[in-house]
């Protein structure tokens, strides 16, 4: 039987995407202090457009065009209050996306390892 990480490896549509994982940093003052960040490679990930299920999540006027979906073998994390850290961000195609949701995904039953699926967002300077 084929080694199902070999299987979803083959399907890598990106290899060694360069991620950033953010610490929350505390507030000074009343202002947001820059947050620490971890820098770390995913070394290959399928990236590929959101489904029905993913598209439903959006809030009315958010472009879809801005979402991906991101398969990975590396955790990737989403922060939130009180989890000590921001959400990851991965640079795709030379842009800068936001982990928004995250997931793990057992794609085959039989299959002890634990890959990642998130939705990722575009990020744009304001």
């Amino acid at each position: 039987m084929p080694n199902p990480h070999d299987a979803i490896r083959s399907l890598a549509s990106h290899i060694n995407l360069p991620a950033v994982r953010r610490a929350e940093s505390p507030r000074l003052e009343g202002r947001e202090q820059p947050s620490t960040d971890t820098p770390f490679i995913i070394p290959w990930a399928s990236v590929q457009t959101p489904n029905g299920r993913d598209l439903q999540r959006l809030s009315e006027g958010q472009n879809a065009q801005d979402l991906r979906v991101v398969f990975a073998q590396v955790e990737i994390k989403s922060g939130g209050p009180g989890t000590g850290f921001l959400s990851d961000l991965i640079t795709i195609d030379g842009g800068p996306y936001e982990i928004e949701h995250v997931e793990p995904w057992h794609g085959f039953a039989t299959d002890p390892g634990v890959f990642w699926r998130a939705v990722v967002r575009r990020r744009y300077a304001v």
